[in-house]
């Protein structure tokens, strides 16, 4: 049986939640079956390199110099594009976006003789950087581009509304797939939890912890507001936040003005995500817009109690311990909310995996969903 060849095709390779969706596939699809490759425009990280060439697999980068100005990133993308296709064929385009304007990969593709082009929307919103011209980008795009998408998936409702249009959604024209994660991965480790406080040497603290890319999205500098004011109820917690990106320099001098240097840990990346959730007491994310976040998934397959912004999708939410907050509330509300409900929490930890897959969150059998898209 001939292999069907699938590239998995993102804009900018970073670290982040559409690189651990094409990971996951990479690691878990029937490799007797399907050959995946992993293109992108712009890879700005190799931290999943070593795991992916244990697989044979390898991101291939289709520029070498970034394009600040919108309009030319964008043409330049998809000239590159059109001629990666025209040098190497495949079955299927699995195209991983988040605003409209990226459909016309698909129509490049169609017209290139790509038999099946998969559009898969992980956003529900667009960065604060050219705005108005990518949300004017974004309503054209997904209204003349959206015809040349064979399949058309996202990875929460909210995300199927942002892309797809609302027939579309009304005639289930549209499917839902969730996160493919390994929550088994992700169980609170007591052990873990120990060893991590005295490496810190955190053993009594109460602790914060955010995971995301350091953006405008993922609002980290509201965050250190609310943390602020946590302080002033209570002077025991400690916030770790763990990642990296463009509003680096932001955040650091933000937490200089606060002066709370000594309260707050910075971890620019790590693959010890599951010894951090361990340790950690709650997960803060007040995102101003998410797909589905995948770290606040693994957070509650840890057990811990999430506290999200109304922004984000409900389907988020999957245990009892994790709350929404209305995003237009000051950080002194979120602060005391967070503790009041922090009083009230008494879930065992160890208990939350088996919430998760009675969720639907059972990797094998979501992998085989993904499969059964792929057959021609």
């Amino acid at each position: 049986m001939k292999k069907i060849t699938i590239i998995e095709y993102t804009e900018k390779w970073t670290i982040g939640g559409i690189e651990s969706y094409i990971l996951n596939i990479v690691r878990l699809i029937d490799k007797e079956k399907f050959n995946i490759r992993i293109v992108v425009s712009q890879k700005e990280s190799d931290f999943y390199d070593e795991e992916l060439n244990e697989y044979g697999v390898h991101v291939e980068n289709l520029l070498n110099r970034l394009e600040s100005n919108p309009i030319k990133r964008i043409m330049r993308n998809m000239y590159f594009f059109e001629h990666y296709l025209l040098k190497n064929s495949c079955d299927i385009l699995h195209l991983h976006v988040s605003q409209g304007v990226a459909l016309r990969y698909a129509k490049i593709a169609k017209k290139l003789g790509v038999k099946r082009v998969i559009s898969h929307c992980h956003s529900t919103g667009i960065g604060d950087k050219d705005r108005f011209v990518k949300l004017i980008g974004h309503k054209i795009g997904k209204k003349i581009y959206n015809k040349y998408c064979d399949e058309r998936i996202a990875c929460s409702e909210l995300a199927a509304q942002w892309l797809y249009a609302k027939r579309d959604i009304n005639e289930n024209v549209v499917k839902i797939y969730k996160c493919i994660i390994d929550v088994d991965y992700f169980r609170y480790s007591e052990e873990d939890s120990l060893y991590m406080r005295e490496k810190y040497g955190l053993e009594n603290r109460k602790i914060c912890l955010n995971v995301g890319r350091l953006s405008y999205e993922k609002n980290q500098l509201f965050l250190l507001d609310i943390f602020y004011e946590m302080l002033k109820l209570d002077k025991d917690y400690i916030l770790i936040i763990i990642g990296t990106g463009e509003l680096k320099n932001q955040i650091h001098k933000k937490v200089s003005e606060l002066k709370i240097e000594n309260k707050v840990i910075f971890v620019e990346s790590t693959k010890e995500i599951e010894k951090y959730l361990s340790m950690a007491n709650l997960f803060l994310l007040p995102s101003l817009f998410e797909g589905n976040p995948i770290t606040g998934i693994e957070a509650q397959a840890s057990g811990l109690p999430c506290y999200f912004s109304d922004n984000i999708t409900k389907q988020a939410k999957i245990l009892d311990s994790s709350h929404f907050i209305k995003i237009s509330d000051s950080a002194e509300m979120w602060a005391k909310k967070i503790i009041e409900k922090q009083c009230e929490f008494t879930f065992e930890r160890t208990q939350s995996i088996k919430k998760l897959k009675e969720n639907g969150y059972n990797q094998y059998a979501q992998i085989k969903d993904i499969e059964k898209m792929y057959f021609l």
